[in-house]
């Protein structure tokens, strides 16, 4: 069962994790819980303001949630150790989404559908 506590290494994949939080030197990977990265406290990059750039200069641009964190992990530095700062990222909700995915076998936005949006059909404002 998912826990608040529990290491993002339980859940992502070696290649994905490999060398995502150096800083200073230091690989804090294994110290990121998925309470970091709800709380927006893993202190990992953020990819959006990068990205959004890339998609004014390119129309075509395209990336998906993976690949952003990867190209996160190789053109951006973390800002501190997990748990120490807040600061929002989107890395922090892109890895929330790449974790469900590995628990569920589904893609996000079917799990959203399946357990999410299926709960608001009929509920009247």
């Amino acid at each position: 069962m998912l826990s608040f506590d529990d290491s993002i290494s339980n859940y992502l994949d070696k290649e994905l994790l490999n060398n995502l939080h150096i800083y200073k030197g230091k690989d804090y990977t294994n110290n990121i819980k998925i309470k970091h990265l709800l709380k927006q406290t893993s202190g990992l990059f953020d990819n959006f303001w990068p990205l959004l750039d890339k998609l004014l200069e390119e129309e075509e641009f395209n990336m998906s949630p993976r690949e952003a964190i990867i190209w996160g992990k190789n053109n951006l530095k973390p800002y501190c150790p997990p748990g120490k700062k807040t600061k929002y990222t989107d890395a922090n909700y892109h890895l929330l989404g790449l974790i469900i995915e590995n628990i569920t076998g589904k893609p996000f936005h079917e799990v959203l559908k399946d357990y999410i949006f299926i709960f608001m059909i009929g509920i009247e404002c």
